[in-house]
């Protein structure tokens, strides 16, 4: 009987011994992700390589939170400071393929757009900013992206943003008119309708002069 009690002992130890190191072993595994994660410049998002559907408004356009980022020389920047324009809000990283593929037509849609009630926002998810987001540019010949950065990814999380690319459209009255998550023909003609029906009253005047005088 003593023996059999003591055999049980033994069982409990060696049980809880394995446990313990479950743990650790599992603490061990997250910390080193994590900092595989922050030593490589890049968040945890999942990419999305093909179209996710049509492009849409919402029925009605949502309230947005206060949200600020910063711009190329460290400053912080609010999306208040954007009011009144309609703007294309674009979560992309230079590690994520899929944002790469629709860059070049963000930053022609962007071109086209120039001038009118627009604002094109591409804000960098690249967890070292500038310092892994500049240099990418130079090298893809594309410096003239309007580039802004999420410290601390604050904005994405204010937002939920889980994917990437993730796209918003806001309207003159700082609220989101529409979301999309995946690549998407940003210079083409669906767009473009839609990002001018959001552009503020002051942008309507320049578009009916054009049309009466062509």
């Amino acid at each position: 009987m003593q023996d059999h009690t003591q055999d049980q002992m033994g069982i409990r130890r060696i049980t809880a011994v394995l446990t313990v190191l479950g743990i650790c072993v599992a603490l061990t595994l997250t910390i080193l992700l994590i900092n595989r994660d922050h030593t490589s410049g890049r968040a945890t998002y999942e990419a999305l390589p093909a179209p996710g559907g049509p492009l849409t408004l919402h029925p009605e356009p949502r309230p947005l939170p206060p949200l600020t980022f910063t711009d190329g020389a460290g400053n912080a920047v609010s999306l208040e400071a954007f009011a009144g324009k309609a703007v294309l809000l674009n979560f992309w990283a230079t590690w994520c393929q899929p944002c790469l593929i629709e860059l070049p037509a963000l930053i022609q849609l962007n071109k086209e757009l120039s001038g009118k009630n627009f604002a094109f926002i591409a804000l960098s998810e690249d967890l070292k900013g500038a310092e892994t987001v500049l240099p990418f540019l130079e090298a893809e010949g594309m410096e003239s992206l309007p580039v802004y950065y999420d410290p601390n990814l604050a904005a994405s999380r204010a937002l939920t943003v889980r994917r990437m690319p993730t796209t918003l459209l806001i309207d003159a009255q700082g609220r989101e008119a529409a979301r999309y998550e995946g690549t998407y023909e940003w210079d083409g003609e669906t767009a473009r309708a839609l990002i001018e029906g959001l552009m503020g009253p002051g942008d309507a005047g320049t578009k009916a002069e054009t049309a009466q005088n062509p």
